[in-house]
């Protein structure tokens, strides 16, 4: 019973950014009157997890969220643990049953087994259907909840010409889709990056801290979840309390809501109305096609245990490719030029002119447009326990195509290089 009164209590801290319980209770206040109004109604599968025991009915059930759990017997696992992809399935098929009978019923999420990660799938108002949602577009959400909620408590403040006064910065790992650069360019804050790791990205907030930045959310957008300070790790409540701000802190006469407020600072006011959906609020993120961390042709199986002569080899490749390739990326991509990156721990290393120097640690090709404005990349990164590479891609826009094209460039391009440093070449 202790340990689920401290977890509650610090979960209500890590919802509303502030450790007093008075201030904690006006915000859930605000939540609970909105969902007293406006109903919504959630489906969490829990697989058997380690959720089962948790707090999460409670917590949303007292804010009048109607709550309906399925595979919550502890540890009967139901389905594959990765909640990623076909494991989201079931929860995707009864969020679709209960908005039939109930259309309060907008929102699923899936836990892994450890109970640490938990991804979403919602109603989508304009399909008619219930989807998932990708790892990276949980994440971007998150990011617009918990930046606009720093703007919303007055923790993240602008002077007359729209700059932020107070340094905020967001802490995300090596492949996170940029289109959190983008969310953090609209609310004028940072972004840093870290080696893949949950420990490098939580370690890299924390030096950001003694740097003097505010570092609210911090995650591995590719694998999906958030980290929310003061948590310290990943906790799918709060993603669901990201998402429940997000719909439930409304605009009133005095005071404009969260998804306003991104709305405004995003330059899309004409996206905004008062009678928004969460269909609405995922049409105004910023548009970009990437590569899943989970599915087949984001891992390759490689021969070369020198990760360093590996890069070395396809530096060799990679500057062959480009002069061939340099016209039909331009029209077909609109990339202009290129800049190497390494990540190795906390440490991002821009302007790489040995690629080998990146090591064991994650290695990343930034493409430009003709402005010299970021559009997309490659990357790689080889698994430490086991021989396989991990790829994507990640490009400007809705077309998954260009996603993919760049995807084979970038596997080929690396099995070559496996091929030649394996043979001693």
């Amino acid at each position: 019973r202790r340990s689920n009164s401290a977890y509650l209590f610090f979960t209500r801290e890590v919802v509303c950014g502030v450790p007093q319980p008075q201030e904690q209770d006006k915000i859930f206040d605000v939540i609970g009157q909105t969902l007293t109004e406006r109903p919504v109604g959630i489906v969490a599968d829990f697989n058997g997890s380690a959720r089962t025991l948790a707090l999460d009915g409670d917590i949303l059930s007292s804010l009048g969220l109607r709550f309906l759990a399925i595979h919550g017997t502890p540890g009967k696992i139901a389905h594959r643990i990765v909640p990623e992809g076909v494991s989201l399935e079931p929860c995707r098929l009864e969020l679709e049953k209960k908005q039939k009978e109930d259309p309060a019923f907008t929102l699923g999420y899936v836990c892994d087994c450890d109970g640490d990660r938990g991804n979403l799938v919602i109603w989508d108002d304009k399909l008619k259907q219930a989807r998932s949602l990708e790892a990276q577009e949980v994440f971007s959400l998150c990011c617009v909840a918990e930046l606009a909620h720093l703007v919303w408590t007055d923790t993240l403040r602008y002077d007359r010409k729209g700059n932020a006064i107070d340094r905020v910065a967001i802490a995300v790992n090596d492949p996170t889709s940029m289109r959190v650069d983008a969310i953090a360019q609209a609310f004028d804050v940072s972004v840093f990056r870290a080696e893949v790791g949950e420990a490098n990205v939580v370690g890299l907030a924390r030096k950001l801290r003694t740097q003097g930045y505010r570092v609210r959310i911090l995650g591995e957008g590719a694998a999906g979840g958030n980290i929310t300070h003061p948590s310290a790790v990943r906790d799918p409540i709060d993603t669901v309390f990201a998402l429940l701000k997000l719909l439930s802190i409304r605009s009133t006469d005095t005071k404009p809501g969260l998804f306003e407020l991104w709305c405004t600072l995003s330059n899309q006011t004409e996206l905004y109305n008062s009678d928004f959906t969460l269909s609405d609020i995922i049409a105004t993120l910023p548009a970009y096609s990437t590569t899943s961390a989970y599915q087949e042709e984001a891992i390759l199986r490689i021969k070369t245990e020198d990760h360093g002569l590996l890069k070395s080899r396809y530096q060799q490749i990679f500057l062959r490719e480009w002069e061939t390739q340099k016209e039909a990326l331009a029209s077909r991509f609109n990339i202009y030029s290129w800049e190497a990156l390494a990540y190795n721990g906390l440490e991002e290393r821009r302007q790489l002119t040995q690629f080998s120097d990146a090591g064991r640690g994650g290695l990343k090709i930034l493409f430009f447009d003709r402005e010299g404005h970021p559009n997309a990349y490659i990357w790689m990164r080889g698994s430490g326990t086991e021989p396989v590479f991990r790829v994507m891609a990640d490009v400007k826009g809705t077309d998954m195509k260009k996603e993919q094209e760049l995807l084979q460039w970038q596997r080929r391009m690396v099995l070559e290089a496996d091929g030649f440093a394996s043979n001693g070449r």
